[in-house]
């Protein structure tokens, strides 16, 4: 079984890992020079082509197109000409757009899912071959859940592959489908107000991993965070009893295990607290 990969990112790399382990792999097709799956490539010396400078023989010879994350839309004349697979992170038509696993740990979903399924020209519309839940920890970020569910979709994927003429397709209700989008994840969309809830921030901090705050009138970045059981004062305040980092939220103090300083590496929030001699507030 011939196959050629599309993909970028940390859900990609090991649904690319299965693909060369199960799969005559031809080769991959990169987004960009420099990303999760151009760095694995280049290190296992799999034959690759960037996107932009890609012609349509790269496609000739192949079995199967698959596609996990790749960041653009694959146009019609690969689609109508080739028998592409997606391999897409949540339960379609549930979160279909790019950004699916950081909307769901931003939206505080406890489950989630991957769903496989045949391509069209249209975005995450096509009839579903296999899908399967997963539930999100209190611990996931996105990175964790990334590569998580990738796991799942390389072994879907699998599955989906050796057996796909017996698989029953099922077409998606698009009466019922979200969306979400590269924009909802942009920078600054990733601010921190304090006067949320902390399950807010919390999931803010883990699916923008990090967030970011405003401290000393300088940007600080925020990846790690959870929340205590001491009741709120005033939003952004540090607490000034404790040698932890705590910031008060709408409801409850958050504790802050992970920090940025501008220019600098992560520190804990602990050492961050040891150095605030007077300022006591994160805007």
């Amino acid at each position: 079984m011939k196959t050629i990969f599309f993909g970028s990112n940390n859900f990609s790399l090991p649904i690319l890992e299965y693909l060369v382990e199960n799969t005559d792999l031809l080769g991959v097709v990169l987004k960009t020079e420099k990303n999760t799956i151009s760095e694995y490539v280049k290190e296992n010396e799999i034959k690759y082509v960037l996107y932009d400078d890609m012609k349509p023989q790269y496609l000739v010879n192949t079995d199967f197109v698959v596609v996990a994350s790749f960041g653009k839309i694959i146009p019609a004349n690969i689609t109508d000409n080739f028998r592409c697979i997606n391999v897409h992170g949540s339960m379609l038509p549930k979160l279909r757009g790019a950004t699916p696993i950081q909307t769901a740990l931003n939206l505080g979903y406890k489950t989630t899912g991957v769903s496989v399924i045949e391509m069209n020209s249209k975005m995450d519309e096509g009839d579903i071959l296999l899908a399967k839940g997963i539930k999100i920890s209190d611990n996931d970020n996105r990175e964790s859940l990334e590569y998580r569910m990738g796991l799942l979709g390389g072994e879907l994927l699998v599955d989906t592959l050796y057996n796909i003429d017996t698989i029953k397709k099922k077409k998606q209700d698009s009466s019922i489908a979200t969306y979400c989008y590269i924009s909802d994840f942009e920078r600054s969309k990733g601010k921190i107000y304090w006067d949320d809830s902390a399950e807010n921030i919390r999931n803010k901090v883990r699916a923008f991993y990090p967030a970011w705050s405003i401290y000393n009138g300088k940007s600080v970045n925020i990846k790690e965070v959870s929340i205590t059981e001491i009741k709120s004062s005033t939003p952004g305040t540090i607490l000034k009893e404790s040698k932890d980092l705590l910031i008060s939220c709408s409801d409850f103090y958050i504790k802050i295990d992970l920090i940025q300083k501008e220019s600098k590496g992560y520190i804990s929030g602990k050492e961050f607290r040891s150095g605030i001699k007077d300022i006591f507030e994160f805007a």
